[in-house]
């Protein structure tokens, strides 16, 4: 989500909502791949765009607008994914890399602007799969499961598994502002359309483990990063237990809706969210349930 990207840079999080089995395939609901932003001539337009710039023009693209890009390419790939695979598909798609304008070239597009395990999908989708199954990023294993790319931190024991269209986008671990160890990753949703701000965007799954023992300390720190988030009139949409959730609206002055979740895991400290425009928060929420649902917090880094 491009308004997303600056003012969320640092708040991720992913919240388990059960104890899922690593080994278990995770069911993303329908009613979210329903919708497809791009019309075919829109989608035509784009497609010549991005393929005539990342391909012929690629000087054209800079640290800052190439996050534009990726997304743009995403919005492709989900149209594609939406008109012609379902998601319950149990296998990836066959499709080859090198014909003009197949899903598995668009993948690769996206491994062209850097997006984290892009690759890792053309490679297996091509119908000559190259093999392989993982890729590392600082420590961080990506692995491809079926038609789900299954994240694991190095140091941690949380495991994120999720569809292989949904975009990786910042991954990471650090020393926070408060200097305490933290890992954080974010997954962008499908997209859908918007209807107050014209044009279509993702939702954001954005998780921060903190080791940190002091959760009430955790707590206050981060919302006082956020500027205090205004509490939404409405409840959140599904609880947690264990966790204490915060509805907000405008978050960082945006008109950005979230549901906040604060919880200990362990020694750990953890921040969780659900992040979205209102249209586009309200019709990713069944994906965003399934994606908490098959977080594992018992795998082994």
């Amino acid at each position: 989500m491009k308004s997303l990207a600056k003012n969320l840079a640092i708040l991720v999080a992913i919240a388990p909502l059960a104890q899922a089995s690593a080994a278990e395939y995770p069911a993303y609901g329908a009613e979210p791949y329903k919708q497809v932003v791009l019309d075919e001539a829109e989608e035509v337009v784009r497609w010549v765009f991005l393929n005539n710039t990342i391909v012929e023009s690629p000087s054209l693209i800079t640290d800052e607008n190439i996050q534009a890009y990726r997304e743009e390419v995403y919005a492709l790939i989900d149209t594609k994914v939406k008109r012609g695979y379902p998601g319950t598909m149990k296998s990836l798609p066959r499709d080859s890399g090198a014909r003009f304008y197949s899903l598995a070239y668009l993948f690769r597009l996206a491994g062209k602007l850097d997006v984290w395990g892009a690759d890792l999908v053309a490679d297996n989708m091509d119908t000559v799969p190259a093999g392989h199954v993982a890729a590392n990023m600082q420590g961080f294993r990506l692995r491809l499961d079926c038609t789900f790319l299954r994240l694991t931190s190095p140091k941690q024991p949380w495991t994120l598994t999720f569809p292989y269209h949904f975009m990786v986008g910042n991954v990471q671990r650090f020393q926070d502002k408060f200097g305490y160890a933290t890992e954080l990753a974010a997954v962008s949703t499908g997209y859908s359309k918007q209807k107050a701000k014209p044009g279509y965007s993702q939702a954001t799954l954005l998780v921060i483990v903190s080791e940190r023992s002091d959760f009430e300390q955790f707590r206050r720190d981060w919302l006082s990063v956020h500027g205090s988030p205004r509490r939404s009139s409405e409840a959140c949409h599904w609880e947690i237990p264990g966790y204490d959730c915060l509805p907000v609206d405008k978050l960082n002055n945006t008109n950005v809706k979230g549901n906040l979740y604060f919880g200990r895991h362990g020694a750990y400290s953890v921040l969780m969210a659900y992040l979205g425009l209102p249209e586009t928060f309200r019709h990713n929420l069944p994906h965003a349930r399934d994606f908490m649902r098959a977080v594992s917090w018992d795998a082994a880094p």
